[in-house]
């Protein structure tokens, strides 16, 4: 029997899953590792996002489509030229293959997707926020999660996105996939996502730490460790934690997109609060709060523990006294216990960042007489 972390580590779907969540704990790191807001509704806003890349390519897909096509398509569907309707998986065949023929037109709608899914994400953030971005931490948390669990709700009952039944999404990376079946890949479709959301992780990730490393980020750092401190400097707390709660719910939604296009099929029930909010704050924590490059490892460690139960789940079955489907839920919950216990601050911790270099720093202090003593003069 092959070793099951190698087989796992050599799987594309491994490195989306990956990709995809390294956005997402980073945007949960900016709003709760830096700026200390509680965001325990991170699923709003990658449900967002599903949302607009669920919806936007069938609908406006189906109104750019050409006369005679159309008709081909009415003709084939007794006339019932709906989206989410009872011919869905016809009607995004049919976008899927038109979007194939046409992939300018393609790509311009994937773009459309990631830019509308991030101005719908930062405006959902603000609405969710807003009414209690004045309160306490527990209010502004307990406010954020109601409004992503109604959120989800309102989708899985929602007839434009198929109720019940979700939706098949038609293709709109099938530019790139064609570019990437030419190189002799068994599955083009997933890795075309990887690619494009590694490299959006990546931007993400240099865009976070240049945030973290410039003045703003010691101003989200003032904001958690002490709001009156800031406010008695004439910071606006309340505005401070409103944009930062917009810029991590775009991010958070380009990631939902982003997922949503890499499986081509909706259900509102995929983006529950355990998925895409508590595992994301696990891997915040194992990783280290307020740390980016912590908080990918703290991803990496527990996507991959993740996929290795998914993978493994008939081998390890006869040695459960369950189904090995909890052990998914048993994972998670041990491990913040046990993390929180040993290691609060996470594997890797918050680090002190200097606003300029420490040899600048030391010869400043010596200028103005300070000890000569070197990591005293600095602090």
């Amino acid at each position: 029997m092959a070793v099951p972390v190698i087989g796992v580590l050599f799987e594309p779907s491994f490195w989306l899953w990956v990709a995809v969540y390294a956005i997402v704990s980073l945007s949960l790191n900016i709003e709760a590792g830096v700026t200390g807001i509680p965001n325990f509704g991170k699923h709003l806003a990658v449900l967002v996002g599903a949302i607009v890349a669920a919806a936007l390519p069938g609908y406006l897909g189906l109104a750019l489509l050409p006369a005679d096509v159309k008709q081909q398509l009415e003709a084939m569907t007794g006339g019932q030229l709906s989206y989410a309707g009872s011919y869905n998986t016809l009607i995004a065949d049919a976008l899927s293959r038109y979007f194939a023929e046409h992939p300018a037109l393609s790509l311009a709608l994937f773009l459309l997707v990631l830019v509308v899914a991030a101005l719908v994400g930062a405006a959902v953030g603000w609405l969710a926020a807003y009414p209690a971005a004045r309160l306490r931490e527990d209010y502004l948390a307990i406010t954020l999660l109601a409004a992503a669990e109604a959120s989800m709700i309102v989708a899985y009952n929602a007839p434009q996105l198929g109720g019940t039944l979700g939706l098949t999404v038609p293709n709109t990376l099938v530019w790139l996939d064609n570019i990437v079946s030419r190189l002799g890949v068994s599955d083009p479709h997933t890795v075309s996502t990887l690619i494009i959301t590694a490299l959006v992780a990546v931007v993400v990730f240099a865009y976070l730490e240049l945030v973290l490393r410039s003045p703003m980020g010691r101003l989200l750092k003032g904001v958690r460790d002490n709001e009156a401190a800031a406010e008695s400097l004439g910071k606006d707390v309340t505005r401070i934690k409103l944009k930062t709660l917009m810029i991590g719910s775009a991010l958070a939604a380009i990631a939902g997109a982003l997922f949503m296009t890499g499986s081509l099929g909706w259900m509102a029930t995929s983006y529950n609060r355990v998925s895409w909010t508590f595992w994301v704050w696990a891997m915040m924590i194992l990783g280290g709060m307020a740390n980016n490059l912590g908080t990918l490892l703290g991803t990496f460690i527990l996507v991959l523990v993740r996929q290795m139960i998914t993978y493994n789940k008939t081998l390890i079955a006869p040695y459960l006294p369950f189904d090995p489907a909890w052990l998914d839920y048993l994972v998670l919950g041990a491990l913040l216990v046990v993390v929180l216990m040993v290691r609060p601050q996470g594997v890797l911790p918050e680090k002190t960042m200097y606003p300029l270099p420490r040899s600048r720093l030391e010869e400043k202090a010596k200028s103005l007489g300070a000890p000569a003593s070197g990591r005293g003069a600095a602090r």
